[in-house]
């Protein structure tokens, strides 16, 4: 009932995700495996980038095989509301779960269709709907000179990926910023700016968050009071504590 209310709270009633045949087999698989107590999460900018000469990159066909590896081991792949619920204390989650999020910018928001397009064809051999939690870069959906956003495309895209069902939605700023160097006043201005383009173009409102840069402001309480619960910088914990915890001591 909690992932309910959160749902309708942020715009959206996913009912596969409500179903009963869902929560039982959530349910067996954490009577088989045992509760987690802390979870992998992983950071995309897409399904097809080359960063950082080659270090950090990834192909649709790589991402293919990775998430079919994580199905045929039986992982459960986490919605927005569950890892909330996992994080407050109130919504246990099986040992193999992973939380799959991607930043998106205007250079990588067309992977979205081909991410939609693998999960679907791999839900169909499966029989598990995979999930990711997109963090679109707000003021980079807009149409100006020399990038992808022609008209509303990028809104659009962003749009279908919403209703293809296998996504739920954070903000990653306005203006993509080192958070570290600005006062409260850009803080605020930007996040919620960032959260009304979300809820005027996509009907969502979002309160998770990926930090630009992976740096964490030390306002916490400025973010809770803008309604965001739960975010995500990085490497921003030592790396011996790099996980989403139960429970999280460091939610945002």
């Amino acid at each position: 009932s909690k992932i309910q209310q959160r749902m309708i709270s942020y715009g959206q009633v996913q009912k596969d995700y409500l179903s009963p045949e869902y929560r039982q087999s959530l349910s067996q698989e954490i009577e088989a495996q045992g509760a987690a107590k802390q979870l992998l999460s992983l950071e995309l900018h897409g399904n097809n980038y080359d960063m950082y000469d080659s270090q950090y990159s990834l192909t649709p066909e790589i991402f293919y095989s990775q998430v079919e590896y994580l199905l045929r081991d039986g992982y459960h792949f986490a919605t927005i509301h569950e890892v909330e619920g996992f994080v407050y204390g109130w919504f246990p989650l099986p040992v193999k779960t992973i939380i799959l999020t991607t930043d998106i910018s205007s250079q990588t928001v067309g992977s979205l269709a081909s991410i939609a397009s693998t999960f679907s064809k791999l839900e169909e051999q499966y029989g598990v709907k995979p999930h990711m939690i997109v963090y679109p870069w707000t003021g980079d959906m807009l149409e100006r000179p020399g990038v992808a956003c022609e008209g509303d495309s990028c809104w659009k895209a962003l749009r279908d990926a919403r209703d293809s069902g296998f996504f739920t939605f954070g903000a990653h700023s306005q203006t993509h910023p080192d958070f570290s160097t600005v006062g409260f006043e850009q803080l605020e201005t930007d996040w919620l700016t960032s959260r009304q383009a979300l809820l005027n173009n996509l009907g969502l409102n979002v309160y998770s968050l990926a930090w630009p840069f992976e740096v964490c402001s030390t306002d916490t309480q400025a973010m809770l009071d803008m309604g965001f619960t739960i975010g995500w910088g990085g490497v921003t914990k030592p790396i011996a504590q790099n996980f989403t915890a139960w429970q999280d001591p460091a939610p945002l």
